[in-house]
């Protein structure tokens, strides 16, 4: 049995023309709804500028059943165009009204995230960025029952959603402000030969001589204590078994001591059974691990966009921690993206995540943005948060200096 979702009224949706002959501009209050147009969200998914799996239907709906708020105001809006009588999706922007009237920036459409949510791009089909934020921007400007501010917490710089961003703000002379800016360490394929050699040219530009001879070590130890295998999940009848050695192991270590494990909560633990199910139905998960002895060392599970990834999730046996077995199986990792034949993977990590970041030499730069409509009052708002964000650093600097020194 499924988990029955937040508790809310049904409501309809709202689609309002749009200035540009073809499109349509809908409004759609409870997620509830978006379960009968998962074809279209799919296949939007799956045409889009920069893939973001979190907002795909197979793992979205499941988190809002399990993580949604009850109390929230969704204002879930989607882009359609109909071109010869097709209409397909072209944008999905999953917000929610945040903040308070009160508050010095007012209330915001914010970018659903979640504490499982690690990147919030809204999708966009490919070729169409200019055309959608265009048509969204204008719809939020005219209709002033929304907020004037956008909120997208998570949202990747620099690709073509950024650049359209950039494009459109400037003509339109329209407020942004990052309140936060930083990188996370990004996997793409090495250059040259697929082989050993290869690999270890990479670690070893990565990492430095001194920490791959100390990891070679580790890994001759750990084979020593037992035989070591490296397994994917392949077959859907394995699913629950996997899922419960996933839970298992990860509910053994700190996530579990501190009761953020999946397997500490009813819905957590559901929601990550739908996500694999769904996941692996439609060719979205990898799911594999280190095995010693026919028992799971370590388990890592990826979810898969486009030509790229998300590493999500990592569980290992904290016993044999002086052994580094989630570094082994983020190399076995490394090894099985060379051969995928995918561009790129996010390490959804923090932005100074030693470990990662000397495994991954590419880096993924991310906003907390915040993004005016147009109207004045919001663009007054944004153009004072650098002069604001300067005073406070300075204060903190200054702060930080008269603290003694011990």
């Amino acid at each position: 049995m499924g988990i029955v979702g937040p508790s809310r009224p049904i409501d309809s949706t709202v689609s309002t023309p749009s200035r540009a002959e073809g499109w349509v501009v809908r409004v759609i209050t409870d997620p509830v709804q978006l379960e009968a147009e998962q074809l279209a969200w799919t296949n939007l998914g799956r045409a889009a500028v920069e893939p973001n799996a979190f907002y795909e239907p197979w793992f979205f709906l499941p988190a809002w059943r399990a993580m949604g708020d009850s109390t929230a105001t969704w204002r879930i809006i989607v882009l359609e165009q109909t071109v010869k009588n097709r209409t397909h999706w072209a944008g999905f922007f999953p917000f929610q009204i945040a903040g308070s009237r009160f508050s010095p920036l007012g209330q915001k459409l914010q970018l659903w995230q979640h504490p499982q949510c690690f990147l919030t791009t809204p999708l966009i089909a490919a070729g169409q960025e200019h055309e959608v934020l265009d048509q969204l921007l204008a719809f939020l400007k005219a209709d002033r029952s929304f907020p004037s501010i956008m909120h997208w917490p998570l949202a990747t710089s620099g690709g073509p959603i950024g650049q359209a961003l950039t494009d459109i703000a400037r003509r339109e002379l329209l407020s942004l402000h990052a309140k936060d800016t930083f990188n996370r360490a990004l996997l793409r394929p090495w250059t040259g030969a697929d082989t050993e050699e290869a690999c270890q040219e990479y670690l070893l530009r990565s990492l430095g001589g001194h920490h791959l001879r100390e990891l070679r070590r580790q890994r001759r130890r750990l084979n020593e204590t037992g035989d070591l295998e490296f397994r994917t999940l392949q077959n859907r009848s394995q699913l629950g078994v996997w899922a419960d050695w996933f839970l298992k192991l990860e509910a053994a270590g700190w996530k579990g001591r501190e009761g953020t494990a999946f397997d500490c909560h009813d819905r957590s633990r559901e929601f990550f059974r739908e996500v694999l199910h769904q996941g692996f139905d439609g060719g979205s998960i990898q799911l594999f691990g280190l095995f010693r002895q026919g028992e799971p060392l370590a388990l890592k599970l990826n979810l898969l966009a486009g030509a790229g990834g998300f590493s999500f999730k990592i569980a290992y046996q904290e016993e044999f921690s002086k052994l580094s077995p989630g570094v082994q199986l983020e190399i076995d990792n490394l090894r099985q993206f060379q051969t995928s034949g995918r561009q790129w993977m996010d390490s959804c990590a923090v932005a100074d995540h030693s470990m990662i970041n000397r495994l991954w030499a590419e880096r993924r730069t991310v906003q907390d943005l915040l993004i005016s409509t147009g109207r004045w009052s919001s663009d007054l708002s944004l153009s004072a948060m650098p002069f604001a964000r300067g005073i406070l650093r300075t204060v903190r600097r200054t702060v930080r200096a008269l603290r003694p020194k011990h």
